[in-house]
């Protein structure tokens, strides 16, 4: 275990070493919750604008699987496990880098913000099968992670086990919806796709995230 922890110890100060200023801001900006909410709003718009009342539903399981992986990365795992970030880590602390005074706060296993994304990423790749939304989550989730360990605020281990909350919140909810949907909302409705290809506006949430990237990238200039 110790082993593992000293590794886990230098990719994080191997990944946060290697900074700029561009990269500064750019995942500093990119961490923050509220530049995706034009992303969060593209998808209900899609559910409601595609599937009417049943889009309501998927909007509330989203909810429900935001609260589930939170509530077991932050309100169980962290206090329970009481791992210091690397930011509070007397070991590590003084050979990082930090941007803007960002420190979080005192534990950081397991990461909030991979388990969020992660379980939304999958949840959406579930009901949305489409290749380009495939593309952008996927990339969503890569540098969510990796901007957490880049502004020194998590370890690498802190991530990768947030992600598999994630994971595990993300089936929850996916399989919940449907079997609730399929056995009791519209019972004649047995697919476990909602959008493909062939849906209206299904490029609409990828457009607005190849915006708001843009939007970073011009600003971390």
């Amino acid at each position: 275990m110790n082993a593992l922890l000293q590794f886990d110890s230098y990719l994080t100060l191997l990944i946060n070493g290697w900074h700029t200023p561009f990269l500064d801001q750019f995942f500093f900006v990119f961490s923050r919750i509220y530049v995706w909410i034009p992303l969060y709003l593209a998808y209900i718009f899609l559910f409601l604008k595609n599937e009417g009342k049943k889009g309501f539903w998927i909007v509330l399981s989203m909810i429900i699987l935001v609260v589930i992986s939170d509530q077991i990365s932050s309100g169980l795992l962290k206090p329970l496990v009481e791992r210091l970030r690397p930011s509070h880590d007397p070991l590590l602390a003084d050979k990082l880098h930090f941007v803007n005074g960002y420190v979080g706060g005192l534990y950081g296993f397991v990461s909030s913000h991979a388990a969020n994304t992660a379980g939304l990423a999958l949840f959406l790749l579930l009901v949305v099968r489409n290749r380009w939304h495939t593309f952008a989550l996927s990339t969503w989730v890569l540098i969510t992670g990796y901007s957490r360990v880049y502004l020194g605020v998590h370890f690498v281990g802190d991530v990768v086990c947030g992600a598999l909350v994630g994971v595990f919140s993300a089936l929850v909810s996916y399989y919940g919806y449907f079997y609730y949907r399929n056995n009791y909302l519209f019972k004649n409705s047995n697919s476990n796709v909602i959008l493909n290809k062939n849906s209206n506006n299904t490029l609409f949430p990828v457009v607005v995230y190849g915006l708001t990237l843009l939007v970073m990238l011009l600003i971390s200039v």
